[in-house]
């Protein structure tokens, strides 16, 4: 690619991977491949999970389904009105749904870990040394019962009280 055709190009995850600095083996058709599957699925699967247990959860409590029904009436009055972002945004049950769901659906399991290159950390009185990968599962996190008591139970509640609480 030439100089003139690269500044023409906006600067994408394909760009960089094209880019001729990199090694000819790292510019390849099956890693572009590749990398468009990872993007495509990171993209998709995460939210059509979240949206599927969230959903699942309503169905299955019909207890705040119909009080989510009667908040969203709140701000569409008529089956035709969609509200904007910031109305969306002013309702506290959907809120909370939004983020029992997040919650219930994990995520990615592995372990991402985290590196603090050039300081040591202090971690309930163990140190850390620079450069020490530290990681945690949003699965251990989000199913810990002392900060989520019956974390196994679809419960937004909890949210509109911590949000009481602030």
């Amino acid at each position: 690619m030439s100089a003139k055709q690269s500044m023409s190009l906006p600067n994408t995850v394909f760009t960089s991977l094209i880019d001729q600095s990199l090694p000819p083996e790292e510019r390849t058709l099956d890693r572009l491949q590749d990398e468009g599957y990872v993007l495509l699925a990171a993209g998709t699967e995460t939210t059509s999970w979240t949206l599927s247990v969230t959903l699942f959860y309503l169905l299955s409590n019909k207890k705040f389904l119909l009080r989510l029904h009667e908040e969203l009436k709140l701000v569409m009055p008529k089956p035709n009105h969609v509200p904007d972002l910031f109305e969306l945004e002013t309702l506290p049950l959907l809120r909370a749904v939004i983020h029992e769901g997040l919650r219930l659906s994990f995520g990615v399991l592995t372990r991402l870990p985290r590196v603090a290159p050039f300081e040591a950390l202090n971690y309930k009185g163990h140190i850390i040394p620079p450069g020490t990968p530290v990681s945690q599962s949003t699965y251990f996190v989000n199913m810990d019962p002392q900060h989520y008591p019956d974390p196994h139970t679809f419960n937004p509640e909890r949210w509109l009280e911590e949000a009481a609480n602030v």
